[in-house]
């Protein structure tokens, strides 16, 4: 099912307004395309402009509401995966990816997913964009110390806490701690985000 046709123009907004972070006018865009949920952003005779859920996603984001908009987000991506919709599809991933944050396991993931779409269908400024975006993300990370870097290295490598401590002449408590502050500095959960920082950030 598509959206009524003046709300084709109001999807349009939504765009605008996330781009612009406005986040006053997104409560209002919010609630007036809240009801076409489940919809296509589609005309006869026009190009597709993607399942309203993923201009909810990014509109709810801009709100504050991060539940809703990584729920709308992931229905837009199974609603564009169902319909085969490679571009939308790319889209979803790449808000999908700055909705987590591109230093982040999950974001890098759907960050990667998105670029190789987007270079498989040419669309080369999205591709760009998330480059981008990734490298201006990175850039604001905390910094890391000397013995720090190390052992993120390490952790990257695979090394248990007890393997490294060996190879530094450290206590295993030691390492823990560094490990612990590393995953903080980072904003990450695992030493999966870590590895995946480090990748990014040496390579």
């Amino acid at each position: 099912d598509h959206i009524p046709e003046w709300h084709i123009a109001v999807a349009g907004l939504a765009d605008l307004c996330v781009w612009l972070g406005d986040a006053a006018s997104a409560a209002q865009l919010y609630r007036q395309l809240a009801p076409c949920a489940g919809l296509q952003a589609m005309l006869a005779h026009t190009p597709h402009e993607g399942p309203v859920a993923l201009h909810l996603g990014r509109l709810a984001d801009l709100m504050g509401d991060r539940g809703s908009g990584l729920a709308h987000l992931l229905d837009a991506l199974r609603s564009s995966e169902q319909m085969n919709a490679q571009p939308s599809v790319a889209y979803c991933l790449a808000a999908l990816a700055q909705h987590h944050g591109y230093q982040t396991a999950e974001g890098a993931t759907y960050a990667q997913r998105a670029v190789q779409i987007a270079r498989r269908l040419r669309m080369d400024p999205l591709a760009t964009e998330i480059a981008e975006r990734q490298r201006a993300e990175c850039r604001t990370q905390p910094r890391l110390t000397r013995r720090e870097l190390e052992i993120a290295g390490l952790v990257a490598e695979g090394h248990s806490n007890a393997t490294i401590a060996k190879s530094l002449t450290l206590s295993e408590r030691t390492v823990e701690s560094h490990v612990s502050h590393i995953l903080q500095k980072l904003g990450q959960s695992s030493r999966l985000g870590i590895a995946l920082w480090h990748q990014r950030t040496t390579s």
